[in-house]
């Protein structure tokens, strides 16, 4: 797996999101210590949990060129309540049987098992 294999980095973006609102630090190594070289904090029109992600895309996207960050390389850092979160699409289906297709999206999204 290419994302295991290491490799001295010189230069990373840390991006860390609370909400709709997201701090990111540009890291370059110098020295063999990591200088701060470039910063941001941010609000977020979008909701990055409940807007197109493409949108929101384009909104971190023109933040972070608006802030002069260019970066391939990145950490992204996201609050707790994020980590289990699934977003599906609700198709027309009667009152009673919404529950049944949120449980069976969310045993699709979050599967578990002994594999």
């Amino acid at each position: 797996m290419d994302l295991m294999k290491h490799r001295r980095l010189n230069s990373l973006l840390g991006i860390a999101f609370d909400g709709q609102r997201m701090d990111v630090a540009h890291l370059k190594r110098t020295n063999g210590s990591a200088t701060v070289v470039g910063s941001l904090s941010a609000s977020l029109s979008l909701n990055p949990l409940s807007h197109d992600p493409e949108l929101v895309g384009q909104e971190l996207r023109q933040q972070l060129l608006a802030a002069g960050l260019r970066e391939r390389r990145c950490v992204v850092a996201v609050p707790q309540s994020w980590a289990l979160t699934l977003q599906t699409q609700l198709p027309e289906l009667p009152e009673a049987d919404i529950p049944g297709f949120l449980a069976l999206e969310a045993e699709k999204g979050f599967a578990a098992g002994n594999d």
